[in-house]
């Protein structure tokens, strides 16, 4: 991951560490909410496809992983830019 260099004509360290703070607090809500999207078998079982449920929580545990990923990144970013010198 490309990380910013600080320096006078650039962004502050503090407004970069505001704007990837309040990314990384917004993607975890939306971990929060995109978890409670998780598949309920209920929601399956008349399926003709008898492997609806199961592929339903693939593809959401697919997506959980990509935006942890995500979340990963911004607290790597975080963590970068408060060891930076001021």
């Amino acid at each position: 991951m490309r990380k910013p260099i600080i320096h006078l004509n650039g962004s502050s360290k503090a407004s970069l560490i505001k704007v990837y703070e309040q990314a990384a607090f917004a993607i975890g809500e939306s971990v929060d909410y995109l978890q409670d999207t998780a598949p309920d078998s209920r929601d399956y079982y008349v399926s003709p496809d008898p492997t609806a449920f199961s592929e339903a929580t693939k593809e959401h545990l697919a997506r959980m992983e990509k935006l942890n990923s995500v979340m990963k990144e911004m607290d790597e970013m975080i963590e970068y830019l408060y060891d930076l010198p001021e």
